[in-house]
């Protein structure tokens, strides 16, 4: 409601909004309460969720990876993911999503984009199945980071440099530095750190070893420090 809308607008500096979508009036009614407040769409990068719909993927299956057998591969991070993932290499998938992130940005007046499942640090599962259609082999971590760092480049260029494009989860300090993740944000605004105190499944009374907590600090600076937002 307005009302709702309102508050999040009081009370909030940025909000990243993952379904439903607002409307330009919306969010026009949010940044007249704060004018400064930022607004991000959340898209899926690998899966297409909030980009495409189902009816777009059975129309186009050629979007999809397949295993070596022809049947579509599912899950990015791990075997029990269910969720589909698009060849970050086709043409009409690159296109469709390009002009989704410029759509979002130029005619209904987000602030920028959330890129979700970019991989930056997080590696591809081992015995990961999907298909690169470019090799004939399933796709290696390393491939599908440069193929997403090119996706990345396109989406920003698309949607120029004054909106913003923070990408999904660099996870935290260690795999940050180990990973090689800060390339990443020459075709980026900043990034996601949802593992920023460790894995999901830790209890909140968990927290990071004195090593690896150092290096979450030291992420923070080296991200700042190249102007670059960090969440």
């Amino acid at each position: 409601t307005n009302d709702q809308l309102t508050k999040l607008a009081s009370n909030y500096a940025a909000i990243g909004v993952r379904s439903p979508d607002l409307t330009r009036e919306q969010i026009t009614l949010m940044k007249s309460v704060n004018p400064d407040m930022l607004i991000s769409k959340y898209m899926g990068f690998a899966s297409g969720y909030r980009v495409v719909s189902n009816q777009f993927l059975k129309e186009h299956p050629e979007v999809l990876l397949k295993t070596e057998s022809g049947e579509i591969h599912r899950g990015l991070l791990n075997s029990g993911d269910n969720e589909l993932v698009l060849d970050p290499r086709n043409t009409l998938w690159r296109d469709t999503l390009v002009n989704a992130a410029k759509k979002a940005v130029t005619e209904v007046g987000y602030d920028g984009i959330m890129a979700d499942q970019t991989v930056m640090v997080n590696h591809l599962y081992e015995g990961f199945t999907g298909i690169n259609p470019r090799t004939g082999d399933p796709y290696t971590t390393e491939t599908w980071r440069d193929d997403m760092y090119t996706l990345l480049g396109d989406v920003k260029d698309a949607i120029g440099e004054d909106k913003l494009l923070i990408a999904n989860s660099i996870r935290d300090g260690p795999g940050y530095f180990d990973e090689g993740a800060e390339r990443f944000l020459e075709v980026t605004d900043g990034f996601i750190a949802e593992g920023f105190k460790g894995p999901i499944s830790w209890s909140t009374s968990m927290y990071p070893n004195e090593k690896d907590w150092v290096d979450d600090v030291e992420m923070l600076t080296s991200i700042q420090e190249e102007g670059a937002y960090v969440v």
